[in-house]
Protein backbone atom coordinates (compact mmCIF):
# COMPACT_ATOMS: atom_id res chain seq x y z
CA UNK A 1 0.00 0.00 0.00
CA UNK A 2 1.12 3.59 -0.81
CA UNK A 3 -0.01 6.81 -0.42
CA UNK A 4 1.04 10.45 -1.00
CA UNK A 5 3.65 11.90 0.96
CA UNK A 6 3.06 14.45 3.73
CA UNK A 7 4.90 16.93 5.86
CA UNK A 8 4.54 14.97 9.07
CA UNK A 9 6.87 12.06 6.89
CA UNK A 10 9.77 14.51 6.73
CA UNK A 11 11.52 13.74 10.43
CA UNK A 12 10.81 10.08 10.31
CA UNK A 13 12.15 9.93 6.42
CA UNK A 14 15.19 12.40 7.52
CA UNK A 15 16.16 9.75 10.06
CA UNK A 16 16.83 6.98 7.85
CA UNK A 17 17.43 8.32 4.29
CA UNK A 18 21.43 8.15 4.60
CA UNK A 19 21.08 4.67 5.23
CA UNK A 20 18.74 3.81 2.46
CA UNK A 21 21.63 5.63 0.13
CA UNK A 22 24.29 3.24 1.54
CA UNK A 23 25.42 5.87 4.12
CA UNK A 24 26.10 8.80 1.75
CA UNK A 25 24.61 12.30 3.15
CA UNK A 26 21.34 13.02 1.83
CA UNK A 27 19.17 14.48 4.26
CA UNK A 28 20.45 17.94 3.68
CA UNK A 29 19.17 17.16 0.34
CA UNK A 30 15.60 16.58 1.27
CA UNK A 31 14.21 19.90 2.55
CA UNK A 32 11.02 19.95 4.63
CA UNK A 33 9.49 21.88 1.67
CA UNK A 34 9.92 18.76 -0.44
CA UNK A 35 7.38 17.08 1.77
CA UNK A 36 4.89 20.39 1.31
CA UNK A 37 1.97 20.05 -1.00
CA UNK A 38 0.32 23.32 -1.78
CA UNK A 39 -3.11 22.83 -2.67
CA UNK A 40 -4.87 26.43 -3.94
Amino acid sequence: MTRNIREEDHREIIRVVDDWWGGRRMSGMLPRLFFRREIS
